[in-house]
């Protein structure tokens, strides 16, 4: 299956959404409202509308009718604060469209796959993008000669962990893959993110593919449906909806600033 199957399938007649971290790679079938933390990375232009943290959306609640993200998912320091953030910009019956990185074929292959406790234990934590207690583990089990071919040395190694831990020092955020998953292990963490919702609020995983997209298979699917009780779903007038478009506009024209790491960069 390919990411055109699937957006056709799961986002194609939804009116507002989001998507994260789209970088230069959008997408296809939707036209959301792009969201990144950085107008340029990398020295590219990333495809942005609004700038802000993928855990702190300037969006109302049940704003949207999908989130989605692509290769995004890995580089989030509080990846269940993030699912909880995007849980509160869905409306009910709205979809989260997420691309994760399958550990087994990338460079983190060796890396063990993040548990749930170890997720919970961030969110308890507030673990943000300047944490930097994930690196030692993320550069000892990535296989160096695949993360840096052009300097595949050990001296290159211990120069890179040195930066990181440099950056860490000066309260700057970093950039790397702060968790590796695997698809095996994917549903008990949407369970994880079920024990923080409230009482009558779930996530609900109603696709799943591994070895996902075909063209390029090293990553799974996983797609959710956002289900919260009718008294968190309101019905806005026409006015607060004309009001919500404005607004729309605003952000996009003015933006916000937040400081963090491209969240999109591959794997």
């Amino acid at each position: 299956m390919t990411n055109e199957e699937k957006t056709e399938q799961w986002l194609v007649g939804l009116n507002r959404g989001v998507e994260i971290g789209a970088f230069q790679s959008p997408l296809p079938n939707i036209k959301p409202i792009y969201v990144d933390t950085f107008k340029e990375f990398a020295g590219q232009k990333c495809l942005v509308d609004v700038l802000a943290e993928s855990t702190n959306l300037p969006f109302s609640d049940h704003e949207m009718d999908y989130v989605a993200a692509s290769h995004v998912f890995e580089h989030i320091a509080n990846p269940l604060q993030a699912l909880l953030e995007w849980f509160r910009v869905t409306r009910h019956d709205g979809i989260i469209y997420l691309v994760i990185p399958d550990r087994n074929h990338t460079w983190e292959r060796n890396r063990p796959a993040v548990s749930p406790e170890h997720l919970l234990s961030d969110y308890y934590d507030s673990t943000s993008q300047s944490d930097g207690t994930h690196i030692d583990e993320f550069v000892d089990y990535v296989l160096w000669n695949d993360f840096s071919p052009d300097d595949p040395s050990e001296e290159a190694r211990e120069s890179y962990r040195s930066s990181l831990h440099g950056a860490i020092r000066q309260g700057l955020d970093i950039n790397i893959h702060f968790h590796a998953y695997d698809p095996s292990s994917f549903a008990p963490i949407v369970d994880a993110a079920n024990e923080l919702l409230k009482d009558g609020e779930t996530l609900e995983l109603v696709d799943f593919s591994p070895n996902f997209p075909s063209e390029c298979p090293n990553g799974f699917l996983a797609v959710l449906r956002v289900a919260k009780p009718p008294a968190e779903v309101p019905r806005l007038s026409w006015v607060e909806r004309i009001r919500n478009w404005f607004r729309q506009d605003d952000l996009i024209e003015e933006g916000t600033v937040p400081v963090s790491p491209k969240q999109s960069s591959s794997n």
